[in-house]
């Protein structure tokens, strides 16, 4: 075929013409680039046109369906190339405008004219809206594109003009340091979390200025309308960023009409990123940074998406309805886009999405469509994908709005703004009344067994421990699946090839897990019948161990660590470290718990304060509950570097370290005082099952797994636990300046790197294994074992919404999570009297990770 041959002259094309644009500061021009319509009847046409938009060949001003049409944009170098396209695969077009650069100058025209006119009649201020009659309809109007700083202008207006209704944040800063604005209005005059919340975007794609219309009317409605709008806000709270893409919208409006991406300079050869792309649920690389869909170094790598990531983490517990505006193609879409499987509550969501198309016909609007977003020409994620993925919010829709009377896509007339504005007010309505009536709480009652109601006591007389060998890959599969299949099942060492792993389980199970291994040909053993005496065992020689060794609280330099410390000692130790070297330690708290429990932090730093001008090493223990030895390995990292500070004098001249030591108090807490093999924290999850693994939690290609009951939760929501949202917050307080992030888990003798949730490499994937290389080394050298290196999903198994991954998608180019060394076939956790030699051997790797960090740049 034609299309063979032209594949990569096309694609080297682009990526010339593309460069040569890089290099321009002047207006862009467009001269003899055409519009055309196209007509796509089936799948090889349309995969047709995917190849050419995927390679950059290809300038989709509107979207469609097979036996739809299509609108599109061709570079006049390609024109040959793509005519002969056309005759190929027969694909009917019709050509709608000779010259692209004429609509522009056009549009320019009128945005020229509107300018003169608004210097003859000065804009009036909003009106406090004490009745309908009251207010001046003239204060705003819709006849033309607003500028980035009329909008701005306009959202800081209405925040002092309705401070009882209006709040204005910024949620984030640009690649440009240009500010990410969101807009709240709630009749408590903030959001308190007790009302459903309709989180609404637009402008993710620059040049789609209709939608930032679309959002500045909707804001206009329910503050100077707001008694008119009533029902919109009686029980519904309202999120609205305008303007998601500052930067590309002021390169739209100045530079480069028809700019889609942000600007992001980092991009090697081609500016911007995708950010509707660039989302991390199913995010995936794409053919070149030169392309318009260019989804990003990595997921989540851009300023904007993570600071959409972060205000939807912090509201995630109320948003019930997310819409993402964009234009044109008069759809409106739900998930998921980046695979044809529908979601569990596609008709609710279909049937929803037609009230919002009847409500626009009603006004006398167009006939907008309702699908599934995969039922476009191609398949893709976006920011509804992840929102409905990841967050667990029911209602996610994509808004493609109307073209306009002409059907030219982003260039619309200026008579038509407020048109199209006032259509899409009416699909608003819909969704805001529905969410409305959305619950504000999740109660879900699922059928846990008796005995993991039994655990909640703590008793587990009633269970036992096998041993297990797998021998080969298929083994290992099968029971990898088994462990995250079965809820009553609980391993207390992750399966690998050739090792023992121990498997907690009731003993009513005794027949069927013993008939499962041997199904399977899988070694095993039973090695403790009553896994309360071991427990009570494994208490009995810490307590002893605990009286030949008791501490002097009067001396901090008879700080041991040959016992389990429990969460006051802790803090206790941390405030007493920031009270003596107040030049060196700082101690905050980042958050609360469930159970109000304070999560602290110390920060150690030759300045006394972190100013983010050297590298931050970013570490956390005791995510999990159970897991003391890290806890404490990470309470001597801290001991060290504290009181013995001129012997690390070198390492800590250029490097500052932020350091959770107990990531889960509550849970800590609740190993200690009741249930020593606790993994979650301690919120409840249902009636029968409490907590929430806060490492499956995190807002990065988070995913749903099965019950409350099991103990990888995941949680109802990514980002839904005060943990997590805790451990967020200060990440994204120094991740300017964090280059290396250090997960402290046990046990397992493993030093992972990322990505987890999929058998995907991190880019600079040679490197974490070599540093990680280098820290085993040092361990062995101390006396230490030998620990695996490798990439999670290649030594253990995928994971989705780990903090590794977490830090990793923010940019910190250094993340590993360390599984420590275990405590043997006698217990869950090490003896006590093994505390000294493991912390004191853990140090020496974890220090090779702080030298590291020391010598890299802050320039990102």
């Amino acid at each position: 075929m034609v299309i063979v041959w032209l594949s990569t002259l096309l694609t080297l094309v682009v990526l010339l013409f593309s460069a040569s644009i890089v290099c321009r500061a002047e207006q862009q021009k467009f001269d003899n680039y055409k519009l055309y319509t196209l007509y796509v009847e089936d799948d090889e046409q349309a995969e047709e046109l995917h190849n050419w938009y995927v390679n950059g060949n290809l300038d989709f001003w509107s979207y469609g369906t097979l036996n739809d049409s299509v609108t599109v944009m061709v570079n006049p170098e390609l024109q040959e190339y793509f005519e002969a396209m056309l005759d190929d695969v027969q694909l009917e077009s019709e050509l709608v405008e000779e010259n692209v650069q004429s609509l522009l100058e056009h549009e320019q025209e009128q945005r020229g004219i509107h300018t003169l006119s608004k210097r003859r009649r000065p804009q009036k201020l909003p009106q406090k809206p004490t009745s309908i009659d009251g207010v001046d309809e003239d204060a705003v109007d819709f006849d033309h594109f607003w500028t980035l700083d009329e909008i701005y202008h306009y959202m800081n207006r209405l925040e002092k003009t309705y401070p009882n209704l209006v709040r204005v944040m910024t949620i984030g800063k640009t690649f440009e340091n240009r500010s990410i604005l969101a807009i709240t209005v709630s009749k408590d005059g903030r959001i308190n979390q007790t009302r459903p919340v309709v989180l609404v975007d637009a402008g993710v794609h620059a040049r789609e200025w209709a939608s930032h219309m679309s959002a500045l009317y909707l804001i206009h409605q329910l503050v100077e309308f707001a008694d008119k709008n009533e029902d919109l806000l009686y029980n519904t709270d309202w999120i609205i960023i305008p303007v998601a893409n500052p930067d590309g919208y002021v390169y739209s409006y100045e530079t480069n009409r028809l700019w889609r991406k942000n600007r992001n300079a980092d991009n090697v050869l081609c500016t911007g990123t995708d950010l509707n792309r660039n989302f991390p649920y199913r995010w995936s690389y794409t053919s070149h940074s030169c392309t318009d869909g260019y989804a990003g170094k990595s997921p989540g790598s851009e300023k904007e998406t993570q600071a959409l990531m972060l205000l939807m983490a912090e509201f995630a517990n109320s948003i019930k309805m997310y819409l993402s505006v964009h234009s044109c193609g008069d759809y409106i879409l739900y998930p998921y886009g980046f695979a044809y499987k529908p979601v569990p509550n596609a008709e609710d969501l279909y049937a929803l999405g037609l009230q919002a198309a009847e409500a626009v016909q009603k006004i006398g609007g167009p006939e907008y469509l309702v699908g599934q977003a995969s039922g476009l020409l191609y398949l893709a994620t976006g920011s509804d994908d992840f929102m409905y993925g990841a967050y667990g919010v029911e209602y996610a829709y994509t808004l493609e709005l109307s073209c306009g009377d002409r059907g030219y896509g982003f260039i619309i007339e200026s008579n038509q703004i407020e048109t199209i504005a006032k259509e899409t007010f009416e699909m608003f309505k819909v969704f805001g009344m529905h969410a409305s009536i959305q619950k504000m709480s999740k109660l879900v009652v699922t059928g846990c067994m008796l005995a993991l109601a039994i655990v909640q006591a703590g008793s587990y007389h009633e269970f036992e421990v096998y041993n297990v060998r797998p021998e080969t890959r298929e083994q290992l599969t099968v029971l990898l699946k088994w462990r995250n299949t079965e809820v009553d099942t609980d391993f207390w060492d992750t399966p690998k090839l050739g090792r023992n792993a121990r498997l907690m389980v009731t003993r009513e199970d005794h027949k069927r897990v013993e008939e499962f291994l041997e199904k399977h040909d899988i070694e095993y053993d039973l090695v403790a019948e009553d896994v309360q005496e071991l427990l009570n065992r494994e208490q009995r020689r810490n307590v002893e161990h605990g009286r030949r060794v008791k501490r002097d609280s009067n001396s901090r330099a008879t700080v041991n660590f040959e016992h389990f410390w429990t969460l006051a000692e802790i803090y206790d130790y941390l405030d007493e470290l920031a009270a003596a070297y107040n030049g060196l330690v700082r101690v905050s708290e980042i958050g609360r718990t469930h159970e109000d429990r304070p999560i602290k932090a110390i920060t150690i730093s030759t300045r006394g304060t972190i100013d983010q001008t050297r590298p931050i090493v970013f570490m956390d223990g005791g995510i999990h509950a159970r897991e003391w030895a890290g806890v404490m390995s990470v309470m001597y990292m801290i001991h060290e570097y504290v009181e013995h500070s001129e012997d690390y004098a070198e390492q800590l001249s250029n490097t500052d370290y932020v350091i959770v030591p107990v990531a889960n108090p509550d849970g800590y807490v609740y190993t200690h005082e009741q249930n020593r093999l606790w993994r979650k924290n301690r919120s409840p999850g249902n009636v029968l099952c409490y907590g929430v693994d806060l490492n499956r939690n995190f807002p990065f290609m988070w995913d749903r797994t099965t019950t409350e009951c099991t103990n990888n939760f995941a949680g109802h929501a990514a980002s839904s636990e005060n943990e997590t949202k805790a451990l967020i917050a200060a990440m994204d307080q120094y991740k300017a300046a964090i280059r290396m992030y250090l997960a402290v888990h046990t046990y397992g003798e493993m030093i992972l790197w990322p990505w987890g949730y999929d058998f995907l490499h991190a880019p600079n994937a040679e490197d974490l294994q070599r540093l990680g290389e280098q820290a085993r080394d040092a361990l062995v050298a101390a006396g230490g074992p030998e620990y695996e290196v490798g990439n999670s999903a290649d030594v253990l198994y995928t994971a989705t919404g780990a903090t590794d991954d977490y830090a990793y998608s923010l940019g910190v180019p250094y993340s590993y999570t360390i599984e420590l060394t275990g405590g043997g076939s006698q217990g869950f956790d090490l003896p006590a009297s093994d505390l000294p030699r493991v912390t004191s051997q853990t140090f020496e790797l974890l220090k090779v990770f702080g030298r590291h960090a020391g010598t890299l740049s802050l320039t990102p």
